[in-house]
């Protein structure tokens, strides 16, 4: 039996080996605000309202005493803003007479059709279906 060694009793961790910590403390804010934070990169950027700042790497954003004052007030539309009105179409006219009946039958004929062309296929297929498997077995 080999024996196991033991972890080192100091929490720096030693050699290659580096303490354990929780997924979440990587992503935590340092616990002194005033103390060295992460870099933010910067790029040259023109401030607020076009004015360029003394050092363009240096702009850390708007002055805090500016605020989002809304959207401008909407002046109110001409008086003569709406298109002209058009006149209006007549009523739609009145459809003719349908004859149920002859429907009823066009139907129906249609509906005979569409089985016999259905039948006709299924007994060529069934045909087909016969000449292979036979020709297959025989």
């Amino acid at each position: 039996m080999t024996p196991v060694a033991e972890p080192p009793s100091s929490a720096s961790g030693s050699g290659n080996v580096t303490p354990v910590q929780s997924d979440d403390s990587y992503w935590q804010r340092p616990s002194d605000p005033a103390g060295p934070g992460p870099e933010v990169p910067t790029s040259p950027a023109v401030g607020p309202i076009g004015i360029e700042p003394a050092d363009p790497l240096a702009f850390a954003g708007p002055p805090a005493d500016i605020r989002y004052a809304g959207p401008p007030a909407m002046a109110p539309p001409a008086t003569g803003w709406r298109p002209e009105r058009i006149v209006e179409p007549a009523p739609p006219r009145r459809l003719p007479a349908q004859d149920h009946s002859a429907i009823d039958a066009d139907e129906a004929r249609a509906r005979a059709m569409t089985y016999g062309i259905g039948v006709l296929a299924g007994v060529a297929l069934v045909i087909l279906l016969c000449a292979v498997c036979g020709r297959a077995l025989f």
